[in-house]
């Protein structure tokens, strides 16, 4: 069958290895840590929102960085 994917096909120029790498899907999950720790962050931020408006915002940055942080660290195992 490579055989046929490789040399019938000039248009369809495809090798077994393309193939195997074109089936295994790479799951990020770096965008849900960002978004994870966001919504964490904008939750802890309600609970001192009637207080501190700033601290609110304070703890979306801090969601924010943790998660971009925490997605640094996922990336990079694999």
């Amino acid at each position: 069958m490579s055989f046929y994917l490789k040399y019938a096909s000039p248009i369809f120029n495809v090798s077994m290895h393309n193939l195997k790498d074109m089936t295994e899907k790479k799951v990020d999950k770096s965008s849900w840590a960002i978004g994870g720790m966001t919504i964490i962050g904008v939750g802890v931020g309600f609970i001192f929102l009637q207080t501190a408006p700033l601290v609110f915002v304070a703890c979306i940055l801090i969601g924010v960085g943790l998660g971009l942080v925490l997605a640094a660290i996922i990336s990079r195992k694999n």
